[in-house]
């Protein structure tokens, strides 16, 4: 691992002092008039993890469509991105039409409205089924201060819209029974 560090350099000539320094600060200070060889803008750099974002296959590495939706996710503190809230808006949708798909007398209708009830929530579905991979592919990028921080939220963002879909799928069971094309879906 090398260490560079943006401190300046301190000229230590006592064993004393150079042992109540730490090790970034204990450096020889550059002669006079030669550059400086420690860089400003620099950080602590871990060999194995610059190595590590070569060996991450195209389709481990983030895109840009799921920074994305991770970014409206977390838009702002009382406000949501338009991807989070067309997911609220569908939640909110499948809810409230979940017990009117069979109160029409009409077949046709009713085979309408299930129709269209599946594919709306057949698509909920599978945006919990992209998040969980964007969150399975959040853990896998090589800065780890980053994925410490922004961890806990994400997989607590994963565990609600999971409980979400879950909810979605027992509504879909209560109103109309079993709902062939996604009940059975691993979240």
């Amino acid at each position: 691992m090398e260490v560079i560090t943006d401190k300046p350099a301190i000229a230590c000539e006592s064993p004393v002092v150079k042992d109540m320094l730490p090790n970034s600060l204990v450096n020889t200070v550059p002669a006079a008039g030669a550059a400086q060889t420690l860089e400003e803008d620099s950080m602590q750099v871990d060999d194995d993890m610059t190595s590590c974002v070569h060996k991450l296959e195209e389709k481990q590495k983030l895109t840009i469509d799921e920074l994305e939706v991770i970014c409206d996710m977390f838009y702002l503190p009382f406000e949501h991105g338009p991807k989070a809230l067309h997911l609220l808006t569908e939640f909110q949708w499948l809810q409230t039409n979940s017990h009117a798909m069979h109160q029409s007398n009409n077949p046709e209708t009713v085979k309408t409205r299930i129709d269209e009830w599946e594919e709306r929530a057949a698509g909920f579905n599978q945006f919990v089924l992209d998040f969980k991979t964007i969150c399975e592919k959040f853990a896998m990028i090589p800065n780890r201060c980053l994925l410490y921080d922004m961890n806990d939220y994400l997989w607590d963002l994963r565990g609600t819209i999971s409980v979400l879909n879950s909810y979605i799928k027992w509504l879909a069971f209560i109103a109309i029974g079993v709902c062939n094309r996604f009940i059975y879906i691993q979240c």
